[in-house]
């Protein structure tokens, strides 16, 4: 159906409409098909019911379903998944949960420990806390001895139940799984987007990307950082003045941990280079000159 074989190691672009299709069972098709293939995208937005949204292929207009591109030949795919978050608290491990509702944590019911995380932060993340910036972080690879900040995938938390102590993820959750709160601000998110455009930068300093593709959470705009264009005014710093596409979505998708996922709250970046580079890089010598530019 995609029309490309797994063996020519594509890369892919996708979007969705969230409303007539099934994005994360068809991002984990697409996965199971291509394992270990980059993707990114995100939901289309704008609309609030069925048949709101267009999406296009070739002279085609569709209200439904979900477009992609699959790219193959001297093409490669750089991804940066910015989930703008930080843990709060310690890790636990899910001890009693079912579909996406987690009942106990570390043996406690799951409320009592999220409590136990919000009172101890400052005043400030407390408020933060308040205002629905509180997450939970679901740890990817389980074989690593200690977790940090991309070691998780972030997902909101949609309900809390004071009767049985129960909070629901929007997420399937499984008993022996790792969690960790997390919160959701402005700083964190601006100090992790430089970070990762930094590791990226560092990889190919002398072969700049042609261009990228930036699929950004709707809540990742002026309301969130104070100030307009920030991400796309980010990336261009460490870039230049790189031809960038792209659109705020209601969910975006891209890889974690060598795995695509569906995100929320995240900016979601692919940079395009071409797979052989040794035409691109530098005479030998010339890294090692001084100056700057």
């Amino acid at each position: 159906k995609v029309g490309v074989a797994p063996e020519v190691n594509p890369v892919f672009v996708l979007c969705a409409d969230p409303y007539t299709c099934q994005p994360e069972k068809l991002v984990g098709e697409l996965n199971a098909t291509f394992p270990g293939r980059p993707m990114i995208g995100g939901l289309v937005s704008g609309g609030h019911e069925p048949g709101e949204h267009v999406v296009v292929l070739d002279t085609r207009v569709f209200r439904e379903g979900a477009v992609g591109v699959a790219l193959t030949g001297d093409i490669t795919l750089d991804t940066i998944v910015s989930q703008g978050c930080r843990p709060i608290g310690r890790p636990y491990v899910v001890t009693q949960a079912e579909d996406n509702v987690i009942w106990h944590l570390g043996g406690r019911q799951a409320l009592e420990v999220l409590h136990e995380a919000l009172f101890g932060l400052s005043a400030e993340d407390r408020e933060l806390a308040q205002q629905g910036a509180i997450v939970i972080g679901l740890v990817i690879d389980e074989m690593r001895s200690r977790f940090a900040v991309g070691d998780f995938l972030i997902r909101q938390l949609v309900d809390l139940d004071p009767n049985t102590g129960a909070i629901a993820v929007a997420d399937q959750v499984q008993v022996g799984q790792t969690i960790q709160f997390h919160l959701r601000d402005a700083s964190a998110s601006r100090e992790e987007l430089r970070r990762l455009l930094a590791r990226q930068h560092e990889r190919a300093p002398h072969v700049p990307p042609a261009g990228a593709l930036v699929f950004n959470c709707l809540s990742r705009g002026k309301a969130f950082y104070g100030t307009s264009h920030h991400d796309i005014r980010t990336i261009q710093m460490f870039n230049g003045k790189l031809p960038v596409g792209g659109f705020f979505a209601n969910g975006e998708i891209g890889p974690v941990g060598g795995t695509n996922f569906l995100h929320g709250f995240t900016a979601s970046v692919g940079f395009f280079r071409p797979v052989d580079l040794s035409a691109s890089r530098p005479p030998p010598g010339a890294e090692s000159g001084g100056g700057a530019s």
